[in-house]
């Protein structure tokens, strides 16, 4: 750098020192943010403090409301906007129809539903009740062959001891360690119960460890025949017994091939009693021991043979027993006697015999079957604990429908006044909780356990096969209308559900059908059908209701009956006015909409439904219960190759009860993996009905039915039919929508309006500092940016700067410009050279 160069660099620098203080003073001087300006004229240094004050504390302000309007923003929140929309024509809904009856009842005959079968029937008695009754004293005046309860009841003494409960305050199963059995019984080693000698060997533990069946043989067990009835011998040749044909002791073989059976001969109703005593003498073949045992109850079978075979070896007990049954005649007869005495009594009270019947009887089934109960639930009852606290043997309460089982319930009746039972007019059956009949929580409910059985039966079988078991769709419609025109079984799609068997799908996505619409609303613009319930194929423990289950639905989705829907009744007709909902649905980040979710639907993988929150929260907890129970539970869809749980299993049930509780984040992350879907459409319903057929048009309908099915023909139109009526009320449909409810613009908006409120700024302030800064970054010297900074030593004064020669500007004109300057006044370089300063 020659000395020219550093002359004139200084120059500008303190030249571009002067601007960038203008600048600065034009900036805070003229500045619409007039709190600098403030600032900067302050006359005084405490005016000059406190305005700096107050703008720092206006912008650390300013700062929480920034942070909070971005804090709102990013949360992406949104709101719903609901609007009314007529459409010339809207798309008819799905229709779903589901007899409330899964299966026929002369379908349970099937071997294959053979395990259903002792469920179909409810359980009528209440234990409640009959402990109520258990609770009273009885002060009955005993035998000498009787044993007297602590509250008074008489028992046999043959009942002391037995496993049974027989006091029903099982005053009869104390002690039992220093009992004597008697000489016709077996004692249990473990419980010290006895037990008939005749269940020695006959194929059933009727000790808790079986001891009874122990060291027998083949030709030692003594077969029940097919139906029910007991026979101790494989086969008999002559009659008459020797005395040497018995011995006692468990697993005594038995080997006479012939003996007699001494069987109280039926009495009739005003026969003279002496011939209750009778007995008659019958060979024991297999003919007539099957006609001995069926004159006899079915629970009394296996001790009437007891009786009978142990007869011969001891006469007086023969004639204990013919009067005990004696006494017990008279006496029943005496009781139904005296109630029927009151009963007549009754009657100038409008009350009638028929149904103070029904309550006896209801009491007397009731009274029995408490007996059972309480031994199944008893402390002293058979152990061999299966992880739960209660009898292997008599964990499930269904046990008191077999053969043995009977036999307590048809005990506990002995020696009961049921006169008295009518004279009690006071209780309640609530009372007996109070009293630690605690064992009430433990019964399950049999329309539940029904339900349980045929899903866990039905989905390992062949779908056909069960649509063939149930209501089928052509004897279900009995008439169908559309838009006015006909329609019929043709047009409705099966599929199965768990709980109400066939379900059957009008409008369905998977028919051949097209889609259907409808363009004007009412009535007669919609789906009508008339329905055939045959309640005379219902089964009572699967179908404690009459109807018809109905559920509207978007078509193509999943329909899912036992969850929504409505039930008709038989004899009504049903209107049904819908109006459809749509909803629109945000995606991430506003809104948790997605078009499926993060797992796999089941519902959508094999039978092809669209997406659904619902079907997909049901694919999520199925995997759940797969994952830790080994199976996969009957309610929800089972994947092909699963194993089905038995939910009247108690280890299985356990487990998939208390899932949700050992792990409760694995069913909350279901509610994550299935989101709802972004576009969904739902149906409100109004529902109205009436009674149908009218009188005058109940006639026709009838003609009209029995030219339908021949099923028709023998049903009671007010019993098994019902009507229904779906439709459109108006074309007006409700449109719900997700919006954004803060966008980039209000952020904006709102930051601005925070900077003028308590900084006076504006989107033109933030223009002239943008102006200011570029001005102050152009005046900054290069040395400033990266250069080396000129130093004092490099200052040289302005005298000493030699001018340039007309020559040096000559040459530094483009040749356009030099053409016109005369050759005459350019000297040369040296000339100039030699040349003065004060001559130029």
């Amino acid at each position: 750098m020659n000395d020219t160069e550093k002359k004139f660099k200084v120059i500008d620098a303190f030249q571009e020192k002067k601007n960038i203080k203008q600048e600065i003073s034009n900036f805070f001087t003229e500045t619409s943010f007039t709190a600098l300006t403030r600032i900067y004229k302050a006359e005084s240094f405490f005016r000059r403090l406190a305005w700096t004050i107050v703008v720092l504390a206006m912008m650390s302000w300013l700062g929480v409301q920034c942070y909070w309007l971005l804090e709102r923003y990013f949360q992406y929140p949104i709101e719903v906007k609901l609007d009314l929309k007529a459409a010339p024509e809207l798309d008819f809904p799905s229709v779903t129809i589901c007899n409330l009856n899964p299966i026929l009842e002369k379908h349970l005959q099937q071997e294959t539903f053979e395990d259903l079968v002792k469920y179909a029937k409810p359980n009528t008695d209440d234990s409640l009740f009959a402990a109520t009754l258990s609770s009273w004293m009885f002060n009955e005046s005993c035998t000498l062959y009787q044993y007297t309860c602590s509250n008074g009841r008489c028992i046999p003494k043959e009942y002391i001891c037995d496993g049974y409960n027989d006091c029903n305050n099982n005053d009869d199963e104390k002690n039992c360690q220093n009992h004597t059995c008697a000489t016709d019984q077996f004692r249990c080693t473990y419980s010290s119960t006895c037990r008939p000698l005749s269940y020695v060997c006959d194929g059933e533990n009727d000790c808790p460890n079986g001891e009874d069946e122990f060291n027998c043989t083949s030709t030692t067990r003594a077969p029940f025949s097919p139906n029910g009835s007991f026979s101790r011998w494989s086969s008999t040749t002559s009659t008459g017994v020797s005395s040497d044909t018995t011995t006692s002791g468990a697993g005594t073989d038995l080997d006479s091939t012939t003996f007699t059976q001494s069987v109280p001969a039926s009495t009739s109703q005003g026969s003279d009693t002496e011939s209750s005593t009778q007995t008659s003498q019958v060979s024991t073949t297999a003919s007539d021991s099957t006609a001995t045992t069926n004159s006899a109850p079915a629970g009394r079978r296996k001790r009437d043979a007891v009786y009978s075979y142990n007869s011969h070896r001891d006469p007086r007990r023969k004639i204990i027993y013919n009067k005990k049954k004696k006494k017990h005649e008279v006496h029943q007869s005496t009781k139904f006697s005296k109630i029927k005495e009151r009963l007549r009594l009754e009657l100038s009270l409008q009350k009638s015999i028929k149904t103070k019947e029904q309550i006896v009887h209801m009491l007397q089934k009731s009274y029995k079957k408490y007996s059972e109960r309480k031994k199944r639930f008893s402390t002293n009852s058979f152990r061999g604990t299966n992880g739960y606290g209660m009898s292997a043997r008599w964990n499930m309460h269904r046990q008191r429908r077999s053969a043995k089982s009977q036999e307590s319930l048809e005990r506990s009746e002995f020696d009961i006044d049921w006169d008295k039972v009518l004279e009690n007019s006071t209780f309640n059956k609530w009372d007996a909780l109070s009293s630690g009949e605690t064992n009430y929580y433990a019964e399950r409910d049999d329309e539940w356990e029904a339900s349980m059985m045929y899903a866990y039966i039905t989905a390992k079988l062949n779908s056909t096969f069960v649509e063939s078991s149930g209501h089928l769709i052509k004897n279900l419609i009995a008439s169908c209308e559309f838009n006015g025109y006909q329609c019929s079984p043709l047009n409705f799609t099966y599929f199965h559900n768990h709980k109400y068997g066939n379900c059957y799908t009008f409008n369905s996505k998977f028919s051949d059908d097209p889609k259907l619409i409808t363009r004007f609303q009412g009535p007669g613009y919609g789906l009508k059908m008339e329905l055939f319930i045959n309640q005379h194929e219902y089964v009572a423990n699967l179908a404690t209701e009459a109807g018809i289950r109905v559920l509207i639905h978007k078509r193509g989705s999943m329909p899912f009956p036992e969850d929504k829907g409505i039930t008709i009744m038989p004899g009504r007709s049903t209107s049904v006015g819908i109006k459809q909902l749509q909803f629109s649905r945000l995606p991430p980040p506003h809104g948790v909409c997605a078009e499926r979710g993060d797992i796999t639907d089941y519902y959508s993988k094999y039978l092809g439904s669209t997406y659904s929150k619902l079907s997909c929260l049901k694919s999520c907890y199925q995997d759940n219960m797969m994952s830790e129970c080994g199976c996969a539970v009957p309610f929800y869809f089972v994947p092909p190759d699963a194993k089905v749980c038995n939910m009247l299993n108690k280890s299985t049930e356990w487990c998939v009860s208390k899932l949700p509780h050992v792990y409760p984040d694995r069913f909350s992350a279901c509610d994550q993996l299935c989101p709802q879907p972004c576009e969904e459409t739902e149906y409100d319903l109004s529902v109205s009905s009436s009674i149908w057929p009218s009188d005058k048009y109940e006639d026709y309908l009838g003609t009209k039915l029995v030219q339908t099915n021949s099923l028709y023909a023998d049903s009671e139109i007010d019993h098994d039919f019902t009507k229904i009526q779906i439709y459109f009320q108006d074309l007006i449909y409700t449109y719900i929508d997700q919006q954004k409810a803060y966008e980039s613009m209000n952020l904006i908006s709102d930051l601005g309006g925070q900077l003028g409120l308590w900084l006076g700024l504006s989107a033109i302030t933030i223009g002239e500092l943008c102006s200011f800064l570029f001005s102050v970054g152009r005046s900054l010297p290069n040395t400033w940016i990266g250069g080396s900074k000129t130093s004092p030593t490099d200052i040289v004064p302005i005298s000493t700067i030699e001018p340039a020669s007309l020559e040096d500007m000559y040459d530094d004109l483009c040749p356009e410009q030099a053409k016109y300057i005369p050759p005459d006044i350019i000297r040369t370089k040296t000339d100039l050279n030699s040349a003065n300063l004060s001559d130029v």
